[in-house]
């Protein structure tokens, strides 16, 4: 490929933020730990946070996963914002590349999606979010999940991506701690649990549908070559059904993002 469209976003707290909408009668004393303060803060991006960012040729893209649970409330729904490292809330992602195929990401401050031909590199993006404060039944009425766009020096060309559903067979990956070096118990492109030669249940990089992932997108979007900052993407019914049957977990088995 003559272009690349690798896209970058810290993929630590700040830089990945989801925002649930919930039918105000399932406002109750489960949510008491959710803090009812204004949640604007959490779309600020910082050398810490996680952002998606692509490069020229390449459609790599990271975002941070940090969330708070902030909530406003309205005469029918209610408002929940979730980002890491705010209001003590905390959630898993991690990155994958072919570049580094051995390597875990999950100790990194960005990450990326998307490819790019010079240097090859294929990477996708893991995360889980935890909605344990979410009583299970719960109904969603909207979901956004905003993942800040870096705006990497590698992209030349857009990126666009799809979220899909980790499949059960590899829904009990961890985030793992390093940063480009060997994974221990951790992910990599390679393998689930890298030091134990535990391969993803489908190929490397959990690249084969239906195995690997559910090839039903949950939600798609594009990050656009030259421009930084907030992309919000919308849940579709889909996404919205994953996110329901998540309600009152750690996550289930999270998604995978896939960026061209």
């Amino acid at each position: 490929m003559s272009s690349s469209s690798i896209s970058n976003s810290s993929s630590s707290s700040s830089s990945s933020v989801l925002t649930i909408t919930l039918q105000t009668d399932l406002w109750n004393a489960s949510f008491s730990s959710i803090s009812s303060s204004s949640s604007s803060s959490s779309r600020s991006s910082s050398s810490s946070s996680s952002s998606l960012s692509s490069s020229s040729s390449s459609s790599l893209s990271s975002s941070s996963s940090s969330s708070s649970m902030s909530s406003s409330s309205s005469a029918t729904t209610t408002s929940i914002t979730l980002q890491h490292g705010v209001d003590s809330y905390t959630m898993q992602d991690t990155y994958m590349r072919t570049d580094m195929p051995n390597a875990n990401e999950g100790g990194h401050g960005e990450g990326i999606i998307g490819s790019c031909p010079s240097p090859t590199l294929l990477a996708r993006a893991l995360q889980r979010w935890d909605l344990s404060d979410i009583p299970a039944g719960a109904i969603i009425t909207s979901a956004t999940l905003s993942l800040y766009d870096t705006n990497s020096s590698l992209r030349t060309a857009n990126c666009t991506f799809n979220i899909y559903k980790i499949s059960d067979a590899n829904g009990d990956w961890v985030e793992g701690t390093k940063e480009d070096a060997t994974g221990g118990a951790e992910p990599t492109w390679n393998y689930k649990v890298q030091n134990a030669s535990t391969a993803w249940a489908g190929s490397a990089g959990l690249s084969t549908s239906g195995t690997d992932f559910i090839n039903t997108s949950l939600a798609s979007g594009t990050f656009t070559d030259g421009s930084s900052g907030f992309k919000d993407i919308s849940l579709n019914s889909d996404g919205i059904d994953v996110l329901e049957s998540w309600c009152g977990s750690s996550g289930g088995n999270g998604w995978l993002i896939v960026g061209d």
